[in-house]
């Protein structure tokens, strides 16, 4: 008998609301890329269809568009992810298995537009984060922030105080600037700030891609 076709994992019918509020709407495609949830897929082979590209990325999260454009040398793709963190998770994924064990697609995010030169001043995947209470762990804040994108990890400096700073780290810069772009921030009742940190201190990239190894896996 035929070969049974492949579930329909990744057809939904909208972007996450949260992302949706703060970029102001529009079509989906253009919404998508403006916030990140867009991503460029190169390398696929020539008879791969849409249905088996969105199967296949499927296990980052849910997707809601998936088309692909073929091309006289190597097709390629596109894949708009519902979730922020999704998105970041296969970007920054470096041991997706090849597809059917042979052709390793390259994955990026689709809109360049937005890229900021200043960026270089400071590490570009991490924030500042204002007005946080001695109860809320690293964890419920991490939680919390991914809506915005791929947490690698939270940390405070002091949590004894009543409110501290602390800081939030992303696995990819497009977390920082969906944050950043969220006009009004409220985590249990209380308001958040966040800002760029105010010098540069880098962060270990060794140590970012081994928290950032460890959320794909929570």
């Amino acid at each position: 008998g035929a070969a049974a076709r492949a579930p329909q994992c990744w057809r939904i019918v909208a972007p996450a609301p949260r992302l949706r509020g703060a970029m102001g709407g529009g079509r989906n495609n253009e919404l998508a890329s403006a916030c990140g949830l867009k991503v460029f897929v190169g390398g696929l082979p020539g008879a791969m269809t849409e249905d088996e590209l969105g199967n296949f990325l499927c296990r980052y999260g849910e997707i809601y568009e998936v088309w692909i454009k073929p091309d006289a040398k190597k097709a390629y793709g596109f894949v708009n992810f519902r979730n922020a963190a999704d998105a970041d998770a296969a970007v920054v994924d470096e041991n997706r298995e090849p597809w059917r064990g042979q052709h390793r697609m390259q994955t990026a995010f689709a809109d360049k537009s937005n890229d900021d030169d200043s960026e270089q001043h400071f590490d570009p995947c991490k924030l500042n984060i204002q007005g946080l209470g001695p109860m809320d762990s690293d964890d419920e804040v991490g939680s919390f922030l991914s809506q915005w994108g791929l947490v690698a990890y939270v940390q405070r400096p002091d949590p004894t105080k009543q409110l501290m700073d602390g800081f939030v780290v992303f696995s990819t810069k497009q977390g920082t600037r969906r944050l950043l772009g969220e006009p009004e921030l409220r985590f249990k009742g209380r308001a958040l700030r966040v800002e760029r940190p105010s010098s540069h201190e880098p962060i270990n990239e060794a140590e970012r891609r081994e928290h950032t190894r460890r959320a794909m896996g929570r």
